[in-house]
């Protein structure tokens, strides 16, 4: 399952650099809450990847 999948909604758009869907590039972690608990996450080398499903086909990762 790719970021593609985030096309099925209407409102979410990817501007390179800057947003996906809500979510803006450098947020903090306050703004994130909203998303809830990820299902999965990896922190290696300085860098941190976080995972949420949706519902559906929908998938964040970030």
């Amino acid at each position: 399952m790719t970021l593609l999948a985030l096309g099925a909604f209407a409102n979410n758009r990817i501007v390179p650099g800057v947003s996906l869907g809500d979510v803006k590039i450098g947020a903090t972690g306050k703004s994130l809450a909203r998303l809830g608990r990820p299902y999965a996450g990896d922190a290696a080398m300085q860098k941190a990847w976080a995972t949420w499903l949706g519902k559906g086909a929908a998938r964040l990762d970030i």
